[in-house]
């Protein structure tokens, strides 16, 4: 017999071994901090909140890929542009970065 769990997020019973997940902290800690959980005491998930938890995880990795992947764009644009004769020309023009910059 499997003793008495809950879910720590939505607190309901968990009804079979299949039904929950245990949560690594460390693989989740960007996605607890974003629902304000920095030291988090929840262990075990239903399989409903492991799978939110999860959505939330690859979000913030989608976002972060798609911010790095625009700077390189710009990046690439503006040094297309600074190539150009008319700009190579132009004494005034110094280079600068694009400001952007992920941890």
């Amino acid at each position: 017999m499997m003793e008495s769990l809950e879910c720590g997020f939505c607190l309901s019973k968990i009804v079979n071994r299949k039904s929950y997940r245990k949560v690594n902290s460390e693989e989740f800690s960007c996605a607890l901090k974003t629902i304000g959980l920095e030291q988090s005491t929840i262990n075990i998930v239903c399989t409903n909140c492991f799978n939110r938890l999860y959505k939330l995880k690859i979000f913030d990795n989608d976002v972060k890929d798609k911010i790095v992947k625009l700077i390189h764009g710009k990046e690439a644009l503006v040094q297309t542009l600074r190539d150009m004769p008319g700009v190579k020309r132009s004494s005034s023009i110094t280079p600068t970065q694009s400001g952007l910059h992920l941890k």
